[in-house]
């Protein structure tokens, strides 16, 4: 926060043509030194799954011509075909039990307000 409100400081010096060191301040030598360290990670782990990409479709490549080669493509679709239609009845579900569950609240309100009537 101290970095961030120095940089707002420094900017309004500027715009108010206050003359300014060339020499960054600390507080921006510290950010930007902070700032080359997550890019140098987050160039590491980039080329990391990069890397586990390219395994990954090695993989498949050689996993699929096994299938063909077996002769069992027709049973790789039809388990592809039953898994997008699972997740289609799975998403099915968690929408019913979302409205159940909204329905459940609805139901409890009426019969409070029922029970409210009656006393």
């Amino acid at each position: 926060i101290k970095e961030i409100g120095a940089r707002k400081i420094s900017q309004q010096n500027l715009a108010e043509g206050e003359a300014t060191d060339n020499c960054d301040s600390e507080g921006d030598a510290h950010l930007k030194a902070v700032l080359r360290t997550e890019l140098a990670a987050s160039n590491t782990k980039l080329s990391q799954l990069r890397a586990s990409i390219a395994d990954l479709a090695e993989e498949n490549d050689r996993n699929l011509a096994e299938v063909q080669r077996r002769g069992l493509t027709g049973a790789v679709k039809l388990a592809r075909k039953l898994r997008d239609e699972l997740r289609l009845v799975e998403d099915d579900l968690r929408e019913v039990r979302s409205a159940e569950a909204g329905l459940r609240v609805r139901v409890g309100l009426v019969t409070a307000e029922l029970e409210r009537l009656e006393a």
